[in-house]
């Protein structure tokens, strides 16, 4: 079996490595979770994405994991806006509820 030799090799970032290797093991229905999550910050806002997570997408359901009941609260008074801004930046994703849960 033949391998790269390391002097050939470009270092690659670990973040870039991972992300490779989340594609591959994920199922194409996958893809629009991941594309979600790659994005989240910028879809969501920073506030929201550093106090909530997506962790799950099935027949166009989002779950979200949350830093705490009160942020659950606040989202979901936030979630329609949110779905919005989900559905304009990644229109495949084709969300159309969110359910949040307090994070374990």
């Amino acid at each position: 079996m033949d391998r790269p030799s390391s002097q050939n090799s470009a270092p690659v970032h670990i973040g870039r490595l991972l992300e490779d290797a989340l594609a591959r093991l994920c199922p194409s229905g996958d893809k629009a979770l991941l594309d979600i999550c790659r994005r989240w910050e910028a879809l969501v806002g920073a506030a929201i994405a550093a106090n909530a997570r997506p962790v799950g997408l099935k027949d166009h359901l989002l779950l979200v994991d949350v830093a705490s009941s009160v942020w659950m609260q606040q989202l979901q008074f936030l979630k329609a806006e949110m779905i919005t801004r989900i559905n304009a930046g990644l229109p495949e994703a084709g969300i159309e509820k969110i359910r949040f849960r307090v994070s374990r």
